[in-house]
């Protein structure tokens, strides 16, 4: 079998396993398979098949904060702008899902992003602005706080059918190759 097609398999063997640890919200198994990843397999560009998302819009979903930071640093800040099956951002999926201080930050580092001219560029590149490094008292620099931890005044009701999907998926399988580079 020829390398490049091994390569494939491989990409999509992961981000198959990847996308299921995230669905069953399993933070560990879901970093341990990104770091075993070879560098510069962008699995972040691989597409969901059941529930139609990447793998951020799952973390996203789940307010897997420690997940999002990682691909984030391997694949760069513009994963943050994909667009979903159903045209949702991992932005709006947290903050749908009630993970109010996750989406705030991953807006900001969004719009920090674009207005520095670093969207494109790799967000471990020093010179793209963007600081991989834990916040002051340690953590992940994104929040993974979970709808229970808001105070009742949040609105989880407005991510509609994206929930039941998002939640119905248990074992998740790539559909292949993504819109994105790869």
């Amino acid at each position: 079998m020829p390398p490049e097609l091994q390569q494939i398999i491989q990409k999509r063997e992961t981000n198959a396993s990847l996308c299921e640890a995230l669905q069953q919200r399993d933070e560990s198994t879901a970093l341990a398979l990104l770091a075993a990843a070879p560098p510069g397999t962008k699995l972040s560009w691989v597409r969901d098949q059941e529930s139609g998302g990447y793998p951020t819009h799952i973390a996203a979903f789940h307010g897997l904060g420690n997940v999002l930071k990682q691909l984030v640093a391997r694949d760069g800040v513009e994963i943050l702008q994909q667009h979903d099956a159903r045209r949702s951002t991992p932005v709006t999926l947290a903050q749908q899902q009630g993970h109010q201080q996750l989406s705030a930050e991953l807006e900001q580092l969004r719009v920090e992003a674009l207005t520095s001219g670093s969207v494109g560029r790799m967000a471990t590149d020093p010179s793209s602005g963007i600081s991989n490094a834990a916040p002051p008292g340690g953590g992940s620099g994104f929040s993974s706080r979970r709808p229970s931890d808001q105070d009742s005044s949040s609105d989880t009701a407005a991510a509609g059918p994206v929930t039941t999907v998002y939640k119905q998926c248990s074992h998740a399988q790539s559909s292949g190759l993504g819109d994105g580079p790869g």
